[in-house]
């Protein structure tokens, strides 16, 4: 499935994504999703935690607003690890 297909991406960051390669939901699933979150946030600065929630949640066809804390949790301690 495309990017802009999916849910909880919109138009502007689906642009980012096939700015940086990634057109569907398999690029994503590929690259991981932290990763993916940290590629969006070099190329926008301003990108912030509700991208990666909604990365997460897209890749489980879900709204991000249902997201689990627990998925969450796991999320920010992957994000922390790559920031030492």
């Amino acid at each position: 499935m495309l990017v802009a297909d999916l849910k909880n991406i919109g138009p502007k960051t689906a642009s980012s994504l096939n700015t940086l390669g990634i057109f569907n939901l398999a690029d994503i699933e590929r690259h991981g999703i932290v990763n993916v979150y940290l590629a969006l946030k070099r190329l926008e600065p301003k990108t912030n935690l509700n991208t990666l929630w909604a990365l997460q949640a897209a890749c489980l066809d879900i709204s991000w607003l249902f997201l689990a804390k627990e998925i969450k949790e796991k999320l920010l301690l992957e994000l922390d690890s790559y920031h030492g």
